[in-house]
């Protein structure tokens, strides 16, 4: 089939053991109808090829997420211990002075960021699954490259 050629053509630089060249606005050595099945055949296997990647890069996602909640988990409990260890010793502070009332506060706004941190990267990471199956991927464009003609017995390559 015509259209199985070219597109093996296409995909391929070296087809043929022919060394591939661009082809601007030059006549195509494929008819119009080839043409229109190579570049329907490509486009159908780049979209194969693109919905297989972003699938296997999802069960990826998927399969590490249980390990990486884990160690963010891990992370997180070192964290909020050293916050809250920080906020006890500040609480023991005498709260009649301005500058250990700030320390208590800083204290107790480094526990809080310490556990917003936890919950925004655990929710990142539990949906990064679903956020990479719904993103939208680019639609690619093709640099069309057809093999080149093999050169002629007299040493000369072709124009």
């Amino acid at each position: 089939m015509v259209a199985v050629d070219a597109a093996s053509a296409l995909f391929n630089p070296f087809y043929g053991k022919a060394v591939a060249q661009q082809r601007a606005k030059r006549p195509s050595l494929l008819s119009e109808a080839g043409l229109r099945a190579a570049r329907a055949s490509i486009s159908i296997q780049f979209k194969k090829a693109r919905e297989e990647q972003r699938q296997r890069a999802t069960f990826a996602v998927k399969r590490a997420t249980p390990l990486r909640l884990f160690a963010a988990r891990v992370d997180a409990d070192k964290l909020i211990a050293a916050a809250r260890a920080e906020l006890d010793a500040a609480l023991r502070l005498d709260a009649r002075f301005e500058f250990n009332r700030a320390e208590q506060r800083g204290a107790q706004l480094t526990l809080d960021l310490a556990e917003a941190a936890w919950a925004c990267r655990s929710q990142r990471i539990e949906t990064a699954a679903v956020r990479l199956e719904a993103a939208e991927l680019k639609a690619m464009r093709v640099l069309w490259v057809l093999p080149r003609r093999r050169p002629s017995g007299d040493g000369q390559a072709p124009q």
